[in-house]
């Protein structure tokens, strides 16, 4: 929710708050197929048919920036977790390697996994591991847990250039 230059350009006058969801989040707050995100950025219209621009006329940035944590945080507490979204909280700590536990978890072929996997997250289920295990690898080199020439032990990638 910072302000952030991005490499698209527009010829307007209006200024825009982006809002950033984890993977898992998307599909669970509005029901849409993140599938809709691979071309880029979609505008609050195409997401909640019903928002109402009014309240914002005349905000300054930073009022506007509040109104929408609002609007999101109240779309997060009419909501459930599923079990997708409960899985990358269970993984996010520990992230295994193989695919092939979370076939086991969710007790699915992997084919049905993959299918799952690319509707909730818009990947499969092993880029999402991947994912996982990079975002591990920067909290704790971030956190002074480790040193860097010791990470590939750590998350037991096979090699250096593989992890690159």
């Amino acid at each position: 929710m910072d302000k952030t230059a991005y490499s698209k350009t527009t010829e307007t006058e209006y200024s825009y708050i982006g809002v950033k969801f984890k993977p898992r989040a998307f599909t669970q707050l509005t029901g849409l197929s993140v599938e809709l995100l691979r071309d880029g950025l979609l505008s609050i219209e195409e997401v909640d048919k019903d928002f109402c621009f009014d309240p914002l006329d005349g905000l300054s940035f930073e009022d506007a920036k509040t109104f929408m944590i609002e609007y999101v945080q109240k779309l997060i507490t009419t909501q459930q977790p599923n079990e997708y979204v409960s899985l990358f909280d269970e993984l996010y700590d520990e992230p295994p390697r193989l695919a092939e536990v979370l076939y086991q978890k969710f007790n699915f072929s992997p084919r049905q996994c993959q299918r799952n996997f690319m509707k909730f997250f818009g990947n499969t289920p092993q880029m999402v591991l991947t994912i996982l295990r990079f975002h591990y690898c920067l909290r704790v080199i971030t956190a002074g847990q480790v040193a860097p020439k010791d990470m590939l032990y750590l998350i037991e990638f096979s090699d250096q250039s593989h992890f690159i």
